[in-house]
């Protein structure tokens, strides 16, 4: 993973309170942590309408994240994780995307507390072992 901010990472942060974290890392180089208000965010993220997505991330921590998936038409998803381990600990949800085709916005951000978190990942739920179903016809088209 790039450092989060660097202009080789897909992701943005807010101006305080995230830091990459390599004493403690869940997988990798580095995991990320955020303090109350701190926040990332990652653009251009599509999804098809009526599509059950599953998501997950591993967390440690005391405090809560917002995960919210946003259009720039200000409609969103959203869901609330609460954090209360010392070891990283999966956290699953599931979304349903309400638009087609459209490309979204992902932040997370700490609400309260302090939460270090890594292997943030979104799939399709008609996936084929964990490989996405639209990836492997066109792999197989070719």
């Amino acid at each position: 993973m790039n450092d989060i901010g660097s202009s080789h990472s897909a992701w943005h942060k807010s101006a305080s309170g995230v830091r990459s974290v390599t004493t403690s890392q869940f997988q990798g180089n580095r995991s990320i942590q955020l303090n109350k208000n701190a926040y990332i965010t990652q653009n251009n993220i599509p999804l098809d309408k009526n599509i059950e997505y599953s998501g997950y991330l591993w967390a440690k921590g005391n405090g809560t994240l917002s995960l919210s998936y946003s259009l720039k038409s200000g409609s969103s998803i959203s869901r609330t994780i609460n954090v209360n381990t010392s070891n990283y600990a999966k956290y699953s949800y599931k979304i349903i995307s309400p638009s087609k085709s459209k490309v979204y916005t992902l932040e997370i951000k700490c609400t309260s507390g302090t939460v270090t978190f890594d292997s943030v990942s979104l799939m399709p739920s008609n996936n084929y072992h964990g490989m996405r179903l639209d990836t492997l016809q066109r792999l197989k088209a070719m």
